[in-house]
């Protein structure tokens, strides 16, 4: 069968690889792991899409590159040419409002300070070790932060409203370990 949501994925992956754990063992320590996954799936990732992409959205050539990595040239130029007619239900989709853009743009600081809250003395976000709740929190803040090690580059050069809301954030206790967690995990 097959499995949809990337929560439902790493579940399975845990049950038929156990080790390392994603899941903390301790019940109280697992709760704590899917509330903060769940907050950054369900809160924080969505205004981050939805600014990342909102940096994007007015250049075809930047977002078919990206929509269609992976796919060969007829591909991409379909994309391409569908896409003027298809963008406005994108937005529409990504609620890329400029009430719900500026709405996202201010909760920035706080979803940087959600995460700095969390980060405990062992450097995690839950318990001593490396969870669940680490690897969707740093893959949510990708979206604006970008690290030298994420496996997918964006086209060149950055919008420049990328590179502001990057800036904005690279001061951060988050962003710093954003960028560490996937240096080192």
């Amino acid at each position: 069968s097959i499995i949809t949501d990337s929560s439902r994925i790493i579940a399975e992956l845990e049950r038929l690889l156990p080790e390392p754990a994603l899941f903390p063992r301790d019940s109280d320590a697992l709760k704590q792991a899917r509330a903060i996954e769940d907050h950054f799936d369900e809160v924080i990732a969505p205004e981050l899409r939805r600014l990342f992409w909102s940096t994007y959205i007015d250049d075809i050539s930047a977002c078919a590159q990206m929509a269609t990595d992976g796919f060969g040239s007829p591909t991409r130029w379909a994309w391409s040419a569908f896409f003027p007619l298809m963008r406005p239900l994108f937005k529409k989709n990504m609620k890329m409002s400029k009430a719900r853009l500026e709405f996202s743009a201010e909760n920035l600081s706080g979803h940087f300070d959600y995460l700095e809250k969390k980060i405990g003395p062992s450097g995690f976000l839950v318990a001593d070790q490396f969870s669940i709740a680490d690897l969707t929190a740093a893959a949510v803040m990708t979206a604006i932060i970008r690290p030298r090690e994420f496996p997918y580059p964006l086209p060149e050069p950055w919008p420049q409203a990328l590179q502001k809301l990057k800036t904005s954030v690279s001061h951060r206790q988050g962003f710093k370990w954003v960028e560490h967690i996937y240096g080192d995990y």
